[in-house]
């Protein structure tokens, strides 16, 4: 399997499907912050036999002095669990399991070492031509294909203040979905992407992304952000069906 966090020198590659090819690439900026408390990861490789693409965006709550470390635990935690996958069989709710079994993780490490943090996570996972995904929080996950682009999670703030999240409260109800990929492509982001870009200059720049331009796309996503004004760590994934 191979797998890519938000670390720099992060490669283009791509997983086979019978059917369809996913290439992917993921990067992280921290952009005027004093630090990055966004953690990307994008991976690929076959859970028996099957080829799978995985992505999940975790954004450190910035509020809290430790932001950065829920977020970080939970990209380790969640690449070991895609290693670990052996059957697509419940896939989805596997999904589920493991973000709620990290959402406790986070809380005990937190409390082992005396940290004040919390972070979102925004999770997908392709296979057998269904996505599955798993979400707590502001980050995002859109669809897109030639019919425009579609947020397919939900924002989980209610008075521009965070609602749900990993590292605070032992029960916690993530935002599920599941279906048939179809034509369409993925993309991940913190809401430092999306604060500042409208849906037409987002949806522009994916559809000009191509195999080997996928960090292209996402490096001109990113600058046209901090152009217009955003000042907060700005992470984006994308998976990409050609």
């Amino acid at each position: 399997m191979r797998g890519r966090s938000s670390a720099p020198d992060a490669v283009w590659s791509g997983v086979m499907s019978s059917k369809k090819r996913w290439f992917s690439d993921a990067y992280s900026i921290k952009n005027r912050r004093s630090s990055n408390m966004d953690c990307v990861l994008v991976k690929e490789g076959r859970i028996g036999g099957v080829p799978a693409v995985f992505a999940a965006v975790c954004d450190g709550v910035g509020s809290l002095r430790d932001g950065g470390e829920a977020s970080s635990l939970a990209v380790r935690l969640l690449s070991r669990w895609f290693d670990g996958l052996e059957d697509v069989r419940r896939l989805g709710l596997n999904l589920l399991e493991a973000i709620i079994s990290i959402n406790q993780s986070v809380i005990g490490e937190a409390a082992a070492r005396g940290l004040n943090t919390a972070s979102t996570v925004s999770a997908i996972i392709v296979a057998e031509d269904r996505y599955y995904i798993v979400h707590l929080g502001d980050s995002r996950i859109y669809a897109f294909d030639g019919a425009g682009l579609r947020q397919m999670t939900v924002d989980q703030t209610e008075g521009g203040k965070l609602t749900s999240y990993i590292g605070r409260k032992p029960d916690v109800r993530p935002f599920y979905d599941e279906g048939e990929v179809g034509g369409m492509s993925f993309m991940l982001c913190s809401d430092g992407l999306y604060r500042c870009l409208d849906v037409e200059t987002i949806l522009a720049e994916l559809r000009r992304a191509r195999r080997h331009t996928i960090r292209k796309t996402i490096k001109r996503l990113l600058k046209l952000a901090v152009e217009r004004g955003e000042n907060d760590n700005i992470s984006m994934a994308i998976l990409l069906q050609k």
